[in-house]
């Protein structure tokens, strides 16, 4: 015999709080993945998702963004710092490689935020390989709390436009 639920006189939670939740107490999303709460803004921006990567060429600047699931700092011979990181989006991982000189802007957001927005250069690495060479990245969270406080699309570009050309003017001097 069943016995019935008594309402706890509460709201239901909204399916970011019930992510929000599962992450915090279990460490991953069950019931939705994080990027899915924010695809209006990803589509806006002209986010090319992990499982789209192949069907671009070589040499094609592009942003990608998910959740970091993996960042590698090995030691190089050179060396020099090189930061690996790998994004899930939830249709797939798309890896991106953040050189040195790309750090200054970059490394904060690479060590500090869980959702990221990586803009950079697809490359090529086998018949059905592909990475970022990335140029610049920003907190998800960050450009989509400044979208939805603008209403305007063009103000986000406008911000992500400053660092991109900080970073081709650092590419363009070395």
């Amino acid at each position: 015999r069943h016995s019935a639920l008594s309402s706890s006189g509460l709201s239901a939670l909204t399916e970011s709080e019930k992510v929000r939740n599962e992450v915090t107490l279990l460490g991953l999303d069950v019931s939705h993945h994080l990027i899915a709460f924010y695809h209006h803004f990803l589509t806006a921006l002209g986010v090319v998702r992990a499982t789209d990567l192949l069907a671009h060429r070589s040499r094609t600047p592009l942003l990608v963004a998910g959740v970091k699931v993996a960042l590698q700092s090995p030691p190089v011979r050179s060396g020099r710092r090189v930061i690996f990181i790998t994004l899930d989006d939830g249709t797939g991982c798309s890896d991106a490689t953040f050189f040195e000189d790309t750090q200054l802007h970059s490394g904060r957001v690479l060590y500090h935020s869980k959702l990221l927005l990586v803009h950079g250069t697809l490359r090529r690495t086998g018949p059905r390989g592909v990475s970022i060479l990335a140029s610049c990245a920003w907190d998800l969270g960050e450009l989509y709390s400044l979208w939805r406080e603008s209403g305007d699309i063009s103000v986000v570009r406008a911000q992500m436009d400053t660092l991109i050309n900080v970073a081709k003017e650092k590419n363009a001097s070395a």
